[in-house]
Formats: C-alpha cells, structure tokens, sequence
C-alpha cells in the first residue's frame, strides 16, 4: 500500500487490502485531522466493549441501543462523525447522478441515536477514486476526494434501495442501504462542517 502524498490517505494498490482495512486507515487519518484542527476528540471507533454481547461500539440508554460514530468531537461545534471509506461512487443511470450510501439499518440507527442525544451527526466519506467531472458520468480518478453531510439533507434526497450493496448482500439485517445523491455532500473542511453546523442552529 503506498502513501498519498496529496492526502496522506494509504491509498491502495490492487492487493491485499480489503476495504475494512483501508476503512481503519482512513478512520485513523481522520482522528488525526479533527484533532489538528484544534478540536477535543474522543475516538469512540475503539469502544468495543460498552455493551456486553456487541462487537461494534455502541451508544445505549434507558430503553435503547444504537450503533455509535466512530468520533465523537467536543467543544463549540461538538458532533459525531461517522467515517467510510468508498472505492468509488455509484452511478444511477435513471436518476442521472452520482450517488453514495451505506446500510439502512445503521442510517436508522444514527438518526435514531441524533434525535435521542441532540447532538449533531455527519457522514464523513473518503472516496479512494472521485469523478473528473461530479455533473455527470465521468471518468473516475484517484486520490478521490473527502466529502461531508448532516444526516438530515441525507435522509431527505435518498431512497431505499433493497438489492444494496447486491442481491447476494443486502447489508446489516438485510435491509439494503439508503443512497443519496453525491451532490448533497460537500467536499470536508473544519470551516466548511463549522457552516453547516451554523446553518442548522439557526
């Protein structure tokens, strides 16, 4: 695997690396980042064993058990970060845009915990190939881009898709996952997260 000298992301070569891996590589770049940008970070991606039977770091209260980020980030604009890296982008031909998404059971599981502790979600995603040209269907290039979303314009410009990531794998539960159109993202700065969070406090 060799470095990207633009990003510092391990990019990946062809083999042997598997996308969890390179998951755990861009989880740990990003920590490194928050961390830079002058914030208080709790790395939460580590907390495995904060409900007994749970192999994923969880969140809990009184009555319920969601699925935690992978960051938790302290201070003025404290939120959750939740931190995927994607090999690339889907193009939706019928829709005629560029999309991203993740299993439907954990987006659930992120509102749900949002709503519980009123403290703010994003989805960070480190694309390892992003498009040339984001308007429309064009060559994919990497090193890919880092991009950011609340949940909310998330939920509102997705949909369900069952056979996600593929018939054969409908991700956790069996649920599928919830895409949405690449464009509701931005690309990822402290300053650019810190407007968004301006934005939906007022």
């Amino acid at each position: 695997m060799k470095r990207d000298r633009t990003s510092g992301f391990l990019f990946p070569e062809m083999a042997p690396y598997t996308m969890r891996e390179i998951g755990d590589a861009a989880e740990v770049e990003r920590l490194s980042q928050v961390a830079t940008d002058g914030n208080l970070v709790v790395p939460l991606r580590s907390m495995t064993d904060s409900v007994p039977g749970t192999q994923a770091p969880m969140l809990f209260d009184s009555r319920h058990i969601y699925r935690s980020a992978d960051i938790l980030v302290l201070g003025r604009y404290s939120r959750f970060e939740e931190v995927k890296a994607k090999s690339k982008p889907g193009w939706h031909g019928k829709m005629n845009r560029w999309e991203q998404g993740i299993d439907l059971e954990c987006f659930r599981d992120y509102r749900a915990a949002e709503k519980a502790g009123g403290i703010p979600w994003i989805i960070v995603l480190r694309e390892l190939r992003s498009p040339v040209d984001p308007t429309c269907r064009s060559k994919l290039i990497g090193p890919g881009m880092w991009l950011f979303a609340p949940l909310k314009p998330l939920w509102l410009h997705g949909h369900h898709v069952l056979d996600w990531p593929s018939k054969d794998d409908r991700g956790k539960g069996g649920k599928g996952g919830w895409l949405w159109p690449r464009s509701a993202m931005a690309r990822l700065t402290e300053e650019a997260i810190r407007d968004v969070l301006d934005s939906c406090r007022s």
